[in-house]
């Protein structure tokens, strides 16, 4: 009987050994599942230890979907880079150029300003000479109205002395001289 119940025990842990071992298996191989489901490995322990609510053939194309995704971008990626490589020169040439346009801009602003300002002085300058040619006019004018009086003066006297001295002063001065 002893030998029985050491035969029993012998084959109970021999089996249970076994079903602790496939149960922590099963734990671990649940944890890492992520990991392994697209493997060769993975696809043949789908049924036993992958989540029930997805078939094989979802898992299937899950993982063909996913090899396509990464060989996919693999074989892009240079296109990519080349495509990035070219926006950032695009990038750099567009920021030139609107950093030109800024600069063109600012000196347009700046010329207008400056001719605007030039423009003003000019026709301030234009308004002085105008102002005095009126001057020097209303001077000319006064100057050659006194001239004008002087000649008339002048005139009015000569025809004064000539009066004076053709009429009878004129005719006693010369008596009076001629004595002498």
């Amino acid at each position: 009987m002893v030998v029985k119940t050491i035969a029993a025990i012998i084959c109970a842990s021999s089996l249970a050994l076994p079903i602790y071992k496939g149960y922590q298996l099963k734990n671990k191989i649940k944890k890492c599942w992520p990991a392994i489901k697209c493997t060769p490995l993975g696809q043949i322990l789908h049924p036993i230890f992958g989540p029930s609510n997805v078939s094989i053939t979802q898992n299937s194309q899950s993982c063909d979907s996913g090899k396509f995704s990464s060989m996919f971008s693999s074989s892009i990626s240079e296109h990519s880079d080349n495509v990035s490589m070219l926006t950032s020169i695009t990038e750099s040439i567009s920021n030139g150029l609107n950093d030109a346009r800024k600069k063109i801009q600012s000196m347009e602003k700046s010329a207008f300003d400056d001719l605007s300002d030039i423009a003003t002085k000019i026709f301030k300058a234009y308004g002085r000479i105008a102002q005095l040619l009126v001057v020097v006019y209303g001077i000319i004018s006064k100057i050659s109205t006194v001239f004008k009086d002087f000649l008339d003066l002048m005139r009015l006297t000569y025809y004064t002395l000539g009066s004076t001295w053709n009429g009878p002063i004129g005719g006693t001065a010369r008596y009076f001289g001629g004595l002498l």
